[in-house]
């Protein structure tokens, strides 16, 4: 902005203050019986105030364009200064071809470099870091991002850079907070927190019926070195709560290396042999992601039950959401039949319980059966205070009649 600009934005409201006065004097000559000297009088000063008005205001003028070019030059050496002294660690680059554009002290120090990388790419020297996110008109990278042995949060921002003929580049500027601390702290409130698990001895009546004490002894004590030799590598706490189940406490640090494992626990029980022949098994319940110690435990109970169901001689890991099954070879024994239908049924009310929202989908080209189930899981969950969806292929359904007569019904509209 220059002195002419800045009259221009002043000339209106001068124009407007004179002809005000002059208005004001030829009033003063007509309505006052025509006093030429003091309309005289009044035509000069308001001359003189005219000239005098142009010079001040040419001269604010210019102490106001004096003003503003003083202040950005302050802000250009302010912006300079900044990215020469910014605190965090900060890089400027080109989307086109992720080529740095400037980075200052402090990222240098934290990349390990010795001088400037202008023109390097930034993938060069953090390997699989993607822009992409800024792409999206985010501000914030998704995850932390490894650089040597720290962890950063990025931020960031993107605007256009100057264009080549026929091209659209964008430049982001990226500004690295180190949260390696908080970070470790987090991942050890995770791994420190509590996992319970109930190991079963599947059939312990089976291995232990008609053995001499002194038989029955030496065997369950075989099976308990097993299950303890396993459970010492976690640094747990194991302790036989009943004749045929352990309860077994450790930190979720271990829990993805007994995953890894495939529960090795499981193959090694079932390799001894009793005095009859037979083989022992285990069925192993796991709980996770509980708000508190109690709800772990009882997810522990629900997945030991969704395992017993399932036949046993297998893990199942019950969090929040979902069961997860590891194992499972021998076959189910009539034993563990006659309380299946009453774990799933439990199982399935835990789960409704936590969801946020139902459906029920059958096979394709549903018949009787499928919309008959679907019908009975929708009244299961409506007795929990759950609203369910039904979602069938109306036009490949293959029993029209009763989807007729449930739309009659007001519950199924």
């Amino acid at each position: 902005m220059n002195g002419k600009k800045l009259r221009k934005l002043m000339e209106p409201n001068m124009r407007l203050y004179f002809i005000m006065l002059v208005l004001f004097a030829l009033g003063t000559f007509f309505f006052g019986k025509y006093e030429l000297k003091l309309a005289i009088a009044e035509a000069v000063i308001i001359i003189l105030l005219y000239i005098y008005t142009k010079i001040s205001g040419r001269k604010k003028g210019y102490e106001m364009l004096s003003y503003i070019e003083s202040v950005t030059s302050d802000i250009d050496s302010a912006t300079k200064n900044t990215l020469q002294n910014f605190p965090l660690p900060m890089v400027i680059f080109g989307l086109n071809e992720n080529n740095i554009i400037y980075s200052n002290a402090a990222f240098l120090a934290i990349s390990g470099q010795r001088e400037h990388s202008f023109g390097s790419s930034i993938s060069d020297i953090v390997p699989n870091f993607s822009a992409r996110w800024l792409m999206e008109g985010k501000n914030e990278y998704p995850e932390l991002v490894n650089l040597g042995d720290r962890r950063y949060r990025v931020f960031g921002s993107l605007v256009r850079g100057a264009n080549a003929p026929g091209v659209k580049n964008f430049v982001a500027t990226t500004y690295w907070v180190d949260e390696t601390t908080y970070s470790k702290l987090s991942d050890e409130y995770e791994n420190s927190r509590i996992i319970f698990s109930i190991i079963m001895l599947d059939n312990y009546d089976e291995i232990t019926s008609g053995l001499s004490d002194k038989d029955k002894a030496s065997l369950i004590a075989s099976i308990d070195d097993v299950i303890m030799n396993w459970a010492s590598r976690c640094n747990g706490y194991f302790a036989r709560s009943e004749r045929d189940r352990y309860v077994f406490i450790f930190e979720q640090r271990y829990l993805q290396g007994i995953i890894d494992g495939k529960f090795s626990v499981l193959d090694s029980v079932r390799e001894l042999i009793s005095p009859k022949g037979m083989h022992p098994t285990l069925s192993i319940g796991i709980g996770k992601d509980g708000a508190d110690p109690s709800e772990s435990y009882h997810y522990a109970s629900l997945a030991l039950e969704m395992s017993l169901s399932r036949g046993g001689d297998q893990a199942v890991i019950k969090n929040r959401y979902t069961f997860e099954f590891y194992g499972g070879k021998t076959s189910q024994t009539q034993k563990r039949t006659k309380v299946k239908s009453r774990v799933v049924a439990n199982s399935l009310s835990e789960l409704m319980r936590d969801a946020s929202g139902i459906f029920v989908m059958g096979h394709k080209h549903a018949d009787l059966d499928a919309i008959g189930s679907a019908v009975g899981l929708c009244c299961a969950a409506r007795a929990m205070g759950k609203r369910a969806k039904i979602a069938i292929d109306i036009p490949t359904c293959v029993a029209p009649e009763l989807i007729k007569k449930m739309k009659t019904l007001p519950e199924y509209e």
